[in-house]
């Protein structure tokens, strides 16, 4: 995965992020709106993370097609 697309795809989970966070929608359920901001932190952490792997991989000359990401860490 080529930085652009781990960054695209960050971009768009941060922005439904934000919006849920700051939603005062009353019709939508409480505990399925944290646990989605939960399910979309995770994937963050994930993402973060992979860009950084990726790109010190890039550093090192290995392919970065073969880094894989990683479970989320639970804390």
């Amino acid at each position: 995965m080529e930085d652009r697309e781990i960054l695209d795809c960050i971009h768009a989970l941060a922005a439904e992020q934000h919006r849920l966070r700051h939603s005062d929608d009353p019709s939508q359920d409480e505990r399925i709106r944290r646990e989605r901001i939960q399910q979309l932190e995770e994937s963050l952490a994930q993402l973060w993370d992979l860009l950084r792997r990726c790109r010190a991989a890039q550093a090192e000359s290995v392919e970065p097609d073969e880094i894989d990401l990683r479970d989320a860490v639970q804390a």
